[in-house]
């Protein structure tokens, strides 16, 4: 299997805080890293078959969908756009709820002097997403020295 880690690092622009977090947390014990790449209809390419990602289709708008990583027993996620420039992350909210970090999407950065009515339409882009055990970052750092 390649390591997507490392190949995402290799050339994309990212967040470089979130790949040194996602480097250090590889090594920890327990963490029991996981990553897939997919598609931005949310198909796998490629990477491990536990990460299940859901595409929620606006209704009336084939222009507009959010993201949602399946839960997976003691994981959090991490996802990452293989693009990241000029793109940003929106969180969504289950209608008459607060915003759920467990629902995204994606959608251009606003162009300077642009006005715009109703939402941004999403924007298709091949995303990674990375799955680890919170508990074992937790332990690292609760342990007596």
């Amino acid at each position: 299997m390649v390591d997507v880690i490392s190949a995402v690092s290799g050339g994309l622009a990212i967040g470089q805080n979130v790949l040194q977090f996602l480097g250090y947390v590889r090594k920890l014990t327990g963490a029991n890293v996981i990553a897939a790449l997919f598609d931005p209809d949310a198909k796998l390419k490629q990477g491990d078959e536990k990460i299940q990602v859901r595409r929620h289709e606006t209704e009336n708008d084939e222009r507009t969908w959010w993201y949602e990583v399946e839960d997976l027993e003691d994981y959090s996620f991490v996802r990452i756009p293989v693009v990241g420039s000029g793109i940003v992350e929106i969180v969504g909210a289950v209608q008459g709820k607060n915003p759920d970090a467990r629902y995204w999407r994606w959608v251009s950065q606003a162009l300077p002097g642009r006005i715009y009515g109703g939402d941004a339409p999403s924007v298709r882009v091949d995303f990674v997403v990375v799955g680890y055990r919170p508990d074992a970052l937790v332990k690292h750092f609760s342990k007596s020295k």
